[in-house]
């Protein structure tokens, strides 16, 4: 075996001299059987180091890396160092590999030990640890099994103090002839990274002699042919190196050097340079990475230097120099471009580059499928909630949408809008759609569109959008919106969000993907839940914050919420709406906050399947969940009749009667299988708690009784008497009154009001035992 050769670096020093580290450390490699010790050196002030053998005969020696089963290493300890522990190579022709750290031309390769900064290394770190580890590291390089097969194929080269970033659509935009990419500094002096942003902007094709003034940064954008996952690459320090690298990649970088030139110069005009004046170049490299031949993602490297254009110009042969004013650059269009080497031996200094996340990335990132997020929405109402919905699903980039809403945001909107002081006065989509555009772009784009009015689906624009959309989420906080849209003649499954008036609670009201059960039927049905809970209903919808005027009209109204609040129901029902699209059938979720043990609580409101009934101008809304405590309630009964009220709400616009309950028979009632007189006990206090319960909108809107076997469901004379009576009753407020009689495997619902009285028979859902 010939002898290995060394790299003399630094001074050799007593051990003596060693700082309290590297004692402590030169202790245990004296006490290991595996290392022995040669000597120590000093490299630079506060820079020690021990150069010990470490030998280590458990790998093959004929290992394909290169790795010798005894190796002469540099342990250096330097406390002003970002990590101040530090391996170097000491053997001239150490390999080179994966997971090594950048170094100087000339110096001893450095070992990448860790993956995670110092400071939390630190928190771990011993001599005993360290010296493990370097054996660890020798081993399993010499094995090929340092790289885990789950962990990012490596960087081609190394990474470096400067940073640029880029729009994530840069290699689709870098060649086209109307766009230039223009760059900006991150003035941030407390950090040790410089960052350049660059964005994309039209840029003028007539270019005139008063373009003289270059671009601070000249950006030259190469795409090499793909290459397998391998080890790192050297740093080449010039564009000599470099151009003999990327010629093995089939790449001229004489060329793309040219070219990036030739574009900034006007053919007429020439550009004015100083000859002492020096501009950047940034050279991008971009390297598709493959794995088991298959293309795992665009690796890319930056280099800069730092040239005066002119002459650099002149060296690749595309630019001469005005003989008359030595300032004055031409493009030389007279020949075949004759370079000099001078371009070859400038030097180019290592650049990260960095990108704007993708559309794909930011999923990932959020963890969220692809699959799942390619639809068209609409959100209706960008206030407190709807915006803050709007900017978590933007930070997913789940689905893409248009915002409906026609107001602005006013002073106080502040305290909870996304907005911010400058959108005082603006509409509320307006300020939104700024906002979120700007979030992953950095080039200038079209805000999302926005449409500032009502949602009204009468509107012939709203009409049109909701037609063509797959998925509608009302945020608005209106009864019209989502009571207007059951209506609505349209593809998209409609979902219903609002916060309670204390803000302690929220909701979550979503269609089936077929719309059979649509937000008329999940209002009623959340009502009934209300109605039904003995926790969370009973102070459900109370409005117990204070309300105040912001303003002298009548409706300049707003509440005390805080924006913890909405920012926390927000966050709920914006992941949990989209997991439960996952779903196709209807859902709805209550949540509620306790401020004592911190805790939000759901409660999920089982879905009964809505049926609907049009009894002369009336259409009647129920679900079978009513229809079947109805037929239970006449069985018990049996042969008795029975009976009770009908819980509700009107809608006088849709000309609507949904059904929310059917009361029990109260105890003072007369019952007998021929007929049945309800009784009053208990009854308005029922009907008092349900009207507080759900906020005045669950109201008395008639009565309901059964039927005998053998008997239908027909009204009888006695009926259509109590059916006249009723409606004298509700027609002092101008509303219908509706009864509902359940027979033997029937049900009638007659609607009347003063003008006409209108009855029709639907089979029951559930057969009568």
């Amino acid at each position: 075996m010939t002898k290995s050769e060394f790299i003399a670096w630094g001074e050799v020093i007593v051990k003596d001299d060693l700082p309290t580290p590297l004692l402590s450390l030169l202790d245990v490699v004296e006490k290991h059987n595996d290392c022995e010790f040669v000597e120590a050196i000093r490299v630079l002030k506060n820079f020690e180091a021990l150069v010990v053998d470490f030998g280590d005969g458990t790998f093959e020696t004929d290992n394909s890396i290169g790795v010798q089963r005894i190796e002469r290493l540099a342990l250096c300890y330097n406390p002003e160092a970002e990590f101040c522990w530090d391996v170097r190579a000491l053997r001239k022709d150490f390999p080179l590999s994966i997971h090594q750290n950048h170094t100087e031309g000339g110096e001893p390769r450095s070992l990448c030990l860790y993956y995670e900064p110092w400071p939390s290394v630190e928190r771990t770190w011993t001599a005993q640890s360290f010296v493990k580890r370097i054996f660890w590291w020798l081993r399993s390089t010499a094995e090929e099994t340092i790289h885990p097969s789950d962990q990012p194929i490596e960087q081609l080269f190394f990474k470096s103090k400067y940073q640029f970033v880029l729009p994530d659509t840069h290699f689709d935009l870098f060649n086209q002839e109307n766009l230039g990419l223009i760059f900006g500094r991150i003035d941030e002096s407390e950090t040790s990274l410089e960052t350049i942003v660059g964005r994309y902007e039209n840029i003028n094709s007539e270019l005139s002699e008063t373009h003289a003034e270059l671009p601070y940064i000249l950006p030259i954008t190469i795409v090499t042919s793909a290459i397998e996952n391998g080890p790192v690459e050297g740093y080449p320090f010039k564009l000599s190196e470099l151009k003999e690298r990327l010629e093995l990649r089939g790449v001229d970088l004489l060329e793309s050097l040219q070219n990036a030139i030739r574009r900034i110069v006007p053919e007429q005009g020439g550009l004015s340079i100083d000859t002492n004046s020096k501009s950047k170049i940034l050279l991008i490299m971009g390297i598709p990475r493959k794995r088991n031949g298959r293309i795992e993602r665009m690796d890319v490297q930056g280099f800069l230097l730092h040239v005066n254009i002119g002459l650099f110009g002149e060296s690749l042969g595309v630019l001469l120099r005005n003989p008359a004013d030595r300032k004055k650059w031409f493009l030389d269009i007279f020949g075949t471009p004759n370079p000099t080497d001078y371009w070859e031996q400038q030097a180019i200094l290592p650049t990260e580059v960095q990108f704007m996340p993708s559309a794909k990335e930011v999923r990932k990132f959020s963890g969220l499928r692809d699959t799942d997020c390619e639809f068209e929405g609409v959100l209706a109402g960008v206030g407190a909630l709807g915006s803050s919905l709007a900017e978590i699903w933007a930070r997913e980039k789940w689905g893409n949408w248009d915002f409906v809403d026609d107001d602005i945001v006013k002073p106080h909107n502040l305290v909870r809008h996304i907005s911010s002081a400058w959108g005082v006065g603006s509409s509320k989509v307006k300020v939104l759609s700024d906002y979120l555009s700007n979030i992953f772009n950095i080039s200038p784009i079209e805000s999302s569109l926005r449409h500032v009015c009502k949602f009204d689906v009468a509107l012939p624009k709203i009409r049109e959008l909701v037609e063509s959309k797959d998925l509608i989420v009302d945020a608005t906080t209106t009864l019209e919106v989502p009571r207007e849209l059951y209506r609505a003649n349209c593809k998209a499954r409609v979902a219903s969000v609002f916060l309670t008036p204390n803000g302690m609670s929220s909701v979550l009201l979503l269609e089936d993907k077929k719309r059979d059960t649509r937000t008329m039927s999940l209002e009623a049905q959340y009502y009934r839940a209300i109605l039904h809970s003995n926790s969370w209903g009973k102070e459900h919808l109370d409005g117990s914050f204070e309300q105040f005027w912001v303003g002298a009209g009548c409706r300049d109204i707003s509440v005390s919420l805080s924006n913890e609040l909405v920012k926390l129901h927000s966050s709920m029902i914006g992941r949990q709406l989209r997991l439960a699209l996952e779903s196709e059938k209807p859902q709805i979720f209550v949540w509620t906050f306790d401020d004592e043990s911190a805790c939000l609580t759901c409660d999920k409101v089982p879905v009964a399947p809505s049926r609907t009934l049009q009894v002369g101008d009336w259409e009647v809304i129920w679900d079978e969940d009513i229809e079947s405590s109805l037929i239970e309630k006449r069985k018990n009964s049996l042969p008795n009749e029975t009976g009770g009220v009908l819980l509700g709400f009107i809608d006088l616009k849709l000309k609507s009667i949904s059904l929310v309950l059917a009361g029990t028979e109260p105890s003072n009632s007369l019952s007998s299988p021929f007929e049945f007189s309800r009784g009053t006990e208990g009854v308005l206090g029922t009907l008092e708690e349900s009207s507080r319960r759900t906020a005045n909108i669950v109201r008395y809107i008639g009565e309901w009784h059964s039927h005998p076997n053998c008997v239908s469901s027909a009204l009888s004379s006695l009926d259509i008497l109590q059916l006249d009576h009723l409606s004298k009753i509700n027609n002092t407020e101008g509303l219908p009154a509706a009864m509902l009689v359940v027979a033997e495997g029937e049900i009638s619902i007659s609607v009347k009001t003063l003008s006409r009285s209108e009855t029709k028979v639907i089979l029951t859902s559930k057969s009568v035992t």
